[in-house]
């Protein structure tokens, strides 16, 4: 017979951290429908607070959480892994926060930049590293699948199209994930949206399939030009977003955001 832990009864309990307060349920429920009714429950009980993060973890691993507009990953993730930690089953936890004005964690702008500017900075790094190594070893690798010179001379080509590909790659990977920890998705959309829907993938056909461009049609290479233009479109729009950010206070940041 599998054994497993449970709780042993239902519990809360309540705190106050930096003028915040925070309420904690945590209930045994043996089903999806239990968990969700508990949940529902906290969200009908404490309608007027700013959060109720959940998780719920029950048997045959089903298991679900919610960050409820906390930036993404900081909040019904580290609850479900206290779950997991404690090897607890058939259990759902709500956590409540009525925001008391201070922003935890999350909320430091200034230390966020300093973040991201370092990161940038080793991204960019090894950006310039991974760059000049496929370089120089693009007709050695393009030979391990292949003998045949027109195609590894194809293959070496559409390699230094991703050494240029890394560049714009890096920067908008950097940036993007500052925004995600902001939880501005919806400007991730609307950037993403306009560089790859708009921008990318007409040019793509464009510069593969006719000659309005470019003199010929460009074949493959003409989608890694027009992945390459999409991708430096999403970094400077990106680069811009996170600059007009930072320059906020929370207040004014959060209004931005829509949060």
């Amino acid at each position: 017979m599998e054994e497993y832990r449970i709780p042993s009864q239902d519990a809360e309990a309540e705190f106050v951290e930096k003028h915040s307060r925070f309420i904690t349920h945590i209930w045994h429920t043996q089903t999806e429908e239990e968990a969700l009714a508990r949940l529902k429950w906290a969200r009908e009980t404490y309608w007027d607070a700013t959060h109720n993060v959940y998780a719920y973890l029950l048997r045959g691993n089903i298991m679900r959480y919610s960050d409820d507009g906390e930036p993404q990953g900081t909040a019904g993730m580290p609850v479900l892994e206290v779950l997991r930690r404690e090897e607890l089953f058939e259990v759902t936890c709500v956590v409540t926060r009525y925001f008391g004005g201070t922003l935890l964690g999350a909320g430091d702008i200034a230390g966020a930049k300093r973040v991201r500017l370092t990161s940038l900075s080793l991204t960019l790094f090894m950006v310039c590293v991974l760059a000049v190594l496929i370089y120089l070893v693009r007709y050695q690798v393009a030979a391990l699948y292949n003998d045949d010179p027109a195609v590894i001379q194809m293959a070496a080509l559409l390699m230094i199209c991703e050494v240029f590909y890394q560049f714009p790659d890096g920067v908008q990977t950097n940036t993007l994930c500052s925004l995600r920890g902001w939880n501005d998705t919806r400007a991730i959309f609307c950037i993403s949206f306009i560089a790859y829907w708009v921008v990318s993938l007409p040019l793509g056909w464009v510069l593969c399939m006719t000659d309005i461009i470019t003199p010929e049609p460009l074949g493959v290479l003409g989608f890694w030009v027009a992945l390459f233009v999409g991708l430096s479109v999403a970094a400077v729009l990106y680069l811009l977003r996170v600059h007009s950010l930072e320059h906020l206070s929370v207040e004014a940041m959060k209004k931005k955001i829509g949060r």
